[in-house]
């Protein structure tokens, strides 16, 4: 739901906005003044007069750490932009106030007017379009770094992707991506979207673009240019539209109307004003609840986003207005009301709590008792997201990351030189030990910090911001950590999904899937949830990639969810069952079986005996595998072996009993953990062995080049290596593809005789 308040700020046309920290907008218009006015009051309280021969045409504010002051971007008629200070001075009671607006820069940048300026979601640059066709990016300073390209018509419209690695931009019928890197050559996207012109355009996920053209429509685009929604025929153009910063919401602008969708494109609510002209240049709040945009009358209308839910398997808020959230109690259907003072920035629900965020305070509220809030002043901080977990939440403000228990006691915060405003919840990972987000200002690394602590989680005595947990070589779209494991997931840019094990010296990413849309983890089990279009499964104990690769494929089961349509979009995921929301908002729930339930917490009781029961029962493969990952993991050396059985891996069994018989204790553990992938024990295991002894495991495990290096490096056995891998291509029908091995085969003679006599595996 969507409702409109109307400011009477300007007298002409006003097409330049954009809101300010301390609940500020920032609106400039033909009559050459850039105008400061405030969102509760609608007051006026401060003006900058940017000149006679100066005619605004859009604005763009830089995104600061400051609460009180910001830089102020303004493109003009004449081409050139204007960079303002803004401040904001108070009495420590907060009844003085004064606004400050003071000229940083003014430098030409366009021939003919410049259209449009947009700042990149970090603050550290500057894209701007303009009538000579030409597309720049600058520095936060005003120093050119680049033109992105020169087409010689109008470039009317461009926004940054949500990573600030991309930008879009339309010019004629035409939009273009462009990708931004250093590293790599520019590459673009160019297809046809709207006739004649294209009007606007917004990125919104990842992998969405909305547009809007003269044609009176709006639609949605992939990246690739594949058309995923288009609208009704509207009586006039479309003159702007912008997603929300979380990219959950929709504005759509044409005279005298503002629709409000949801990201798919689907009408939500609209408000229709034809007394105000058309709309121009939506903004946002950084909390998505409040938006903005001038008219072609010069009235400013603010917009309220009411409507928006939040929901987990025990209660549904649902946000009235800035000041307001109804709370329904799913079984009973009883409902309440929780009402603030102050306007609403965030809400979360989870386990046993609701916890709200408004723009000077934490409430914290019991499941049940919602008349007697835990209370927590925030003065530094104003809440843009929160996320949960059994025992504490996060809090991320613009520049600082709190982490809370329930009680309202910080444990830790750290904070940033840098801005997360931009970042969504897919962004930050929690569990009860660790925090890791994806870096906002490069999206390839991710930081990672101890909740009790602060201190980072690889041991550095370096800054977090200096020193990346990962830096990965693709974008990261979204991580997750295991419930109070040391188990971290994350899926890039190109939808594959990977798998680190966090508290080492090194974290190394394991690739396991691809092709993955979203993922989640089970609030309270070892359960990671994979979204696969429109396919949903489940990896039952992640940290069976550690152990073998192998089985990750085996121990995936497939999650009974039907009616999910067109790109679904995961919300929960507790104990076994699965939410999800489908394309017209309908809630769909699908379970994990049963028996994996019973399993996963029979071991989590360490009851091995038990879950071998259930294993028998089930007489599944899966469930066999995902014991056999547990077994290992925690030194279950019989449990182990039967899996092994179960499965038909004879030659893991095989391992087992020669690990069992050895008498050197410290070589016994040494073999049973080299049944899985760590790199460091397989190395141990040749150090403090005979080759003989070590030649199986690395049979068993296909590591072919490792057993090759090993034989050369002790000066026998090459030809018992040779011999078994050419068996092994023979069996699969390949041909040899490792030079080493070529090589190998031409020097030297296998004899089988020969290997028999001194291997006494082939007995």
């Amino acid at each position: 739901m969507i409702t409109s308040h109307e400011y009477k700020i300007h007298e002409s046309i006003c097409s330049a906005l954009g809101f300010g920290p301390g609940e500020v907008i920032f609106s400039a218009s033909d009559n050459h003044k850039l105008t400061v006015t405030t969102i509760n009051k609608k007051e006026n309280v401060a003006e900058f007069d940017l000149g006679a021969d100066a005619y605004p045409v859009d604005l763009t504010i830089m995104p600061s750490l400051n609460r009180k002051g910001c830089q102020i971007c303004v493109a003009c008629s004449d081409g050139s932009i204007t960079m303002i200070n803004y401040n904001k001075d108070e009495s420590h009671d907060r009844i003085d106030v004064s606004y400050h607006l003071k000229l940083e820069k003014k430098w030409p940048a366009h021939e003919g007017a410049a259209i449009q300026v947009i700042s990149s979601p970090s603050g550290s640059e500057l894209a701007s379009c303009g009538e000579d066709g030409v597309v720049k990016v600058w520095s936060k300073s005003g120093l050119l770094r680049s033109t992105l390209t020169n087409l010689g018509h109008a470039v009317y419209a461009l926004d940054w992707s949500p990573d600030g690695s991309k930008v879009v931009y339309a010019c004629q019928s035409k939009i273009e991506i462009k990708t931004l890197s250093g590293n790599t050559k520019q590459t673009s996207e160019v297809w046809t979207a709207h006739e004649p012109v294209v009007s606007c355009v917004t990125w919104g996920s990842g992998d969405t673009i909305a547009s809007g053209g003269e044609d009176g429509k709006y639609k949605i685009w992939d990246l690739f240019g594949r058309l995923l929604f288009q609208s009704a025929e509207h009586q006039f153009p479309i003159t702007s539209i912008s997603f929300s910063p979380n990219a959950e919401s929709l504005l759509v602008g044409t005279f005298g109307i503002v629709k409000y969708c949801d990201p798919s494109g689907k009408s939500i609510s609209s408000v229709q004003q034809t007394n105000l002209g058309s709309p121009f240049r939506f903004c946002w709040s950084q909390d998505n609840l409040i938006a903005a945009t001038g008219t072609g009358s010069g009235k400013l209308l603010r917009l309220d986003i009411a409507g928006s839910k939040t929901e987990d398997e025990t209660h549904q808020l649902l946000q009235m207005n800035s000041k307001a959230i109804k709370v329904t109690e799913i079984d009973s259907a009883t409902t309440d009301m929780i009402e603030t003072t102050e306007r609403i920035t965030s809400i979360s629900t989870g386990y046993k709590n609701i916890v709200i965020g408004t723009t000077e305070q934490l409430q914290i509220f019991v499941k049940g008792r919602l008349n007697t809030p835990q209370l927590v002043d925030l003065k530094e901080h104003t809440p843009n997201l929160i996320k949960q977990t059994d025992q504490l939440f996060a809090v991320v403000s613009t520049s600082a990351i709190l982490i809370l228990t329930y009680e309202g006691r910080i444990q830790s915060e750290n904070r940033f030189n840098f801005n997360l405003t931009a970042m969504n919840l897919a962004q930050v990972a929690l569990n009860s030990r660790f925090c890791v987000i994806v870096d906002p200002r490069d999206a390839r690394n991710l930081i990672g910090f101890e909740n009790l602590t602060g201190k980072a989680i690889n041991g550095s005595v370096k800054s977090l911001e200096s020193s990346p947990l990962l830096t990965h070589k693709e974008n990261i779209r979204h991580v997750e950590l295991q419930a109070d494991q040391q188990i971290l997931s994350f899926v890039d840019e190109q939808k594959d999904l990977y798998i680190v094990k966090l508290g080492g010296a090194k974290v190394v990413p394991h690739r396991i899937m691809s092709n993955v849309t979203a993922i989640m983890t089970s609030s309270t089990l070892p359960v990671l949830s994979i979204l696969k279009g429109s396919q949903v499964e489940a990896l039952v104990n992640p940290a069976i990639a550690f152990v073998d690769n192998a089985l990750v494929a085996q121990s995936t089961v497939a999650i009974e969810a039907t009616n999910l349509g067109r790109n679904p979009r995961l919300f929960a995921f507790n104990e076994g069952t699965v939410s999800l929301r489908n394309h017209d908002g309908s809630v769909i729930r699908g379970s994990l079986n049963p028996l994996a339930t019973l399993l996963i917490k029979a071991v989590k009781d360490r009851k091995f005996t038990e879950g071998l029961s259930i294993c028998r029962f089930a007489a599944d493969n899966a469930l066999w595998m995902t014991l056999s990952g547990f077994a290992l993991e925690h030194n279950q050396t019989e449990v182990l072996a039967e899996c092994y059985k179960a499965l038909g891996r004879v030659d893991r069994v095989r391992q087992i009993n020669r690990a069992t018989e050895t008498s050197d204790k410290t070589l016994q553990v040494i073999e049973l953990k080299a049944l899985g992938n760590e790199p460091e024990t397989m190395d141990t295991l040749a150090k403090r062995s005979e080759i003989i002894d070590t030649l199986p495991l690395l049979f068993a495990k296909c590591a072919w080049k490792e057993a090759l290096e090993l034989a050369i490096k002790k000066g026998s056995h090459i030809d018992t290596v040779l011999y078994f891998r050419s068996n092994y291509l023979k069996a699969r029908e390949k041909e040899e593809d490792i030079e080493k091995f070529r090589e190998m085969n031409q020097k030297i003679d296998v004899s089988w005789e020969d290997i028999k006599a001194k291997y006494p595996m082939t007995a």
